[in-house]
């Protein structure tokens, strides 16, 4: 079948990372304290966050750019790796004196057990900032459409965001965000933000409940009335998503038989969406077929892309 995303270009900004997976047994207790213990079978390595992101578009058969902040460590370079294997073109920020941020999930039957961080947040220097977005002004008209994928790790600056978006809104381009924080002033001006329902949660101070259709969509045009977007899209989960803008609610069902893990779910949800947008078709046709990929994707053990033929399938 013929792959009609092989000539899009997608530009990817956000905070990289990389997924590390133990997976075994644990038939056993330990005799030191009343805890699991894990015989370890295999061990495995994937790009997170932004870098998952990246990983989506290039398995759909798209062109990819990715620009994120990793360090001279061993997990930096391991992830720097992966990403060149998976032919993206990464263009790393290196910071000297901090971790790589990365996940390590204890995996057993299935089942997450336990998951440890190693992270250093700290907002992206001005001079950094000016630096990314000197490069995004220099090589704005080979992009086709831009991701923000912010994690809250600190290389979505107020600075870099703001600018990014503005110098795309000047060239007649797309930018979806894949919020984080409450700080959604820098993210006026984007065509799309994306949060699920906890990030929702927090840039209103409120509970809100997934299961109620109509308390998503009330607190989801509030939030829309109190930014600059096109589109707000509401990630649900099992339950699918909302979007929501000045003459729409529509509600999309998941189509996942079964739930696995949903790692890296929202990284496919907006991959997809980039990618038929930038192809002219509607944002309810994106947010569908992104709905059937993340179906597939959280089926799944681990953080894994969306390919172009399973998709199609």
């Amino acid at each position: 079948m013929d792959n009609e995303f092989l000539d899009t270009r997608v530009l990817v900004i956000g905070d990289v990372m990389l997924d590390s997976y133990v997976y075994g047994d644990t038939n056993r207790i330990s005799g030191e304290a009343p805890v699991l213990i894990v015989d370890v079978k295999k061990r495995h390595w994937s790009p997170g966050g932004a870098a998952n992101v990246a990983v989506n578009i290039a398995s759909l058969g798209a062109k990819c750019t990715l620009i994120g902040k990793i360090c001279y460590d061993e997990n930096g370079q391991t992830l720097y790796d992966l990403l060149r294997e998976s032919k993206i073109d990464f263009k790393p920020v290196r910071v000297i004196g901090y971790n790589t941020t990365t996940k390590t999930r204890i995996v057993s039957k299935h089942q997450q057990l336990l998951r440890f961080d190693e992270e250093d947040i700290e907002e992206l220097s001005s001079y950094f900032s000016e630096e990314v977005f000197q490069d995004v002004e220099e090589e704005i008209t080979n992009y086709d459409i831009i991701i923000i994928s912010d994690y809250g790790k600190g290389f979505c600056s107020e600075i870099l965001c703001k600018k990014v978006i503005e110098l795309a809104n000047k060239n007649g381009i797309k930018v979806l965000v894949d919020p984080k924080g409450v700080d959604w002033d820098k993210y006026n001006g984007a065509f799309l933000i994306s949060p699920n329902v906890k990030e929702l949660s927090q840039i209103c101070n409120c509970v809100v409940d997934n299961n109620d259709d109509s308390n998503i969509v009330e607190t989801g045009k509030l939030i829309y009335e109190d930014y600059v977007m096109e589109y707000l899209l509401i990630t649900r989960s099992e339950k699918g998503a909302t979007l929501i803008n000045k003459e729409i609610e529509h509600h999309v069902p998941s189509i996942a038989q079964e739930v696995f893990d949903v790692s890296g779910a929202g990284d496919t949800m907006i991959s997809v969406i980039a990618l038929f947008l930038s192809k002219g078709y509607s944002i309810e046709t994106a947010i569908d077929n992104a709905i059937k990929a993340s179906g597939i994707v959280i089926s799944k053990v681990g953080t894994v892309p969306i390919a172009y033929k399973e998709l199609m399938e």
